[in-house]
């Protein structure tokens, strides 16, 4: 009901007559209300079609947030969030957000700011980071410690003695 998607069909389940419009959609269903599962499909075979004819691969667009501390990948997702580096600060506000996805696009100037304000204020005890869900799933080590994305963007604010005790 008006949610921008990038999806092409629907991937959500009907809630409850009477329920918010958000609530329990996504349970048990493995999947996002923006399509993201079939677009990373799309772009997979994309990748793949290009790979076959010697083509390099331009991939998706983007979402710069120059205010950030971190653009997060898989392989620095756990030094980062869960590392030895994490003693520098105190907290890290974690955000999960694809680029297609029309909400996460409409918060990025939003979170640019908040990125700003934190670099500004936060005495260097706070440090933020973003990871693109369009080509990954979250690491095994996010998902062990509760990190699940059911829609996007969804924000963590991971606590330092919190992955220090993982």
């Amino acid at each position: 009901r008006g949610y921008k998607s990038v999806g092409d069909y629907m991937t959500t389940a009907p809630v409850d007559q009477g329920a918010v419009e958000r609530s329990g959609r996504f349970v048990g269903l493995g999947k996002t209300e923006c399509g993201i599962h079939s677009t990373r499909k799309k772009i997979k075979r994309m990748r793949e079609e290009a790979e076959e004819v010697g083509r390099d691969f331009e991939g998706t667009t983007s979402l710069p947030c120059p205010g950030c501390d971190y653009e997060i990948s898989p392989e620095t997702f756990d030094e980062v969030v869960f590392g030895n580096g994490r003693e520098n600060y105190d907290f890290l506000l974690l955000e999960f957000y694809s680029p297609l996805c029309g909400g996460c696009q409409d918060f990025a100037p939003k979170f640019k700011k908040i990125a700003k304000a934190i670099n500004q204020r936060g005495g260097g005890r706070i440090k933020t980071g973003r990871f693109d869900i369009t080509e990954h799933d979250v690491p095994k080590s996010g998902a062990d410690q509760g990190i699940t994305i059911e829609a996007t963007p969804a924000l963590y604010l991971v606590k330092s003695d919190v992955a220090k005790s993982g």
